[in-house]
């Protein structure tokens, strides 16, 4: 059963496409989420009871995560490490 994550302007996302972005490049990545933002005007995040969740960087730079739909972001918290 693939599953659909419906973003603004009603377009729909399923786990194919997700998956298919995922195993890019970090560059191909990159295009694709501001390809969407600027196509929705739309970005999600995680918050959890102690504020927004933030990730490091290999230097420990830290910063915020952003994906250009929800379905993305659900993933990612499902995940140990984000990458």
């Amino acid at each position: 059963m693939t599953t659909m994550e419906e973003g603004a302007g009603g377009y729909r996302i399923g786990a194919k496409e997700i998956d298919a972005v995922l195993c890019r490049d970090a560059a191909v990545r990159y295009d694709c989420f501001v390809k969407r933002v600027a196509d929705w005007e739309e970005v999600w995040s995680l918050r959890n009871a102690g504020g927004w969740v933030a990730a490091a960087t290999d230097t420990g730079q830290e910063v915020l995560p952003f994906w250009p739909f929800a379905a993305f972001a659900q993933r990612s918290a499902t995940q140990e490490r984000l990458q």
